[in-house]
């Protein structure tokens, strides 16, 4: 389970969303707004959109599946 301790503001998590539906993505967003985190993320919906995000800035979780060139 995801918790905070009351009271506190936490920094927002930056998080990188690998996915290719939208609503997974949010849904993802939504839980983790619920439990009171500040979320601020971007999806990624192909490998090469993903190490455009990944060269832009650091992020504090990366969510997702790895892709494998042919």
């Amino acid at each position: 389970m995801i918790e905070q301790i009351k009271g506190m503001t936490p920094n927002p998590l930056a998080i990188l969303i690998v996915e290719d539906a939208e609503s997974d993505a949010q849904l993802l967003v939504r839980l983790l707004k619920k439990a009171g985190y500040q979320v601020v993320f971007e999806q990624a919906e192909t490998a090469e959109q993903m190490r455009k995000a990944l060269e832009k800035q650091a992020w504090d979780i990366i969510r997702g599946w790895i892709f494998h060139s042919s």
